[in-house]
């Protein structure tokens, strides 16, 4: 399968319309990049590649929902993203 970094905005608007949800309600328009940035792997010697798939978008993104309503943030921020 390939990656969706391309589509990621549209994927989250789907996901998140699915439960009811607007995504721009929950995720600040700086998270894209951040987790277009946190999902590519750069490894020493080897070309980055992408890991944007569901699954680790859905994971990361669950991670930081949680973080972030821990922390008492209305909102997951990219400087969150980052961070995990």
């Amino acid at each position: 399968m390939a990656p969706i970094d391309n589509d990621l905005q549209e994927y989250l608007s789907f996901k998140f319309k699915r439960v009811g949800a607007d995504v721009s309600s929950i995720l600040d328009e700086s998270v894209i990049p951040a987790l277009i940035e946190n999902l590519t792997q750069k490894n020493k010697g080897i070309d980055a590649y992408s890991t944007v798939h569901p699954l680790a978008i859905n994971s990361l993104l669950a991670n930081a929902m949680n973080t972030a309503m821990a922390l008492g943030e209305n909102m997951v921020s990219a400087d969150l993203i980052k961070e995990l």
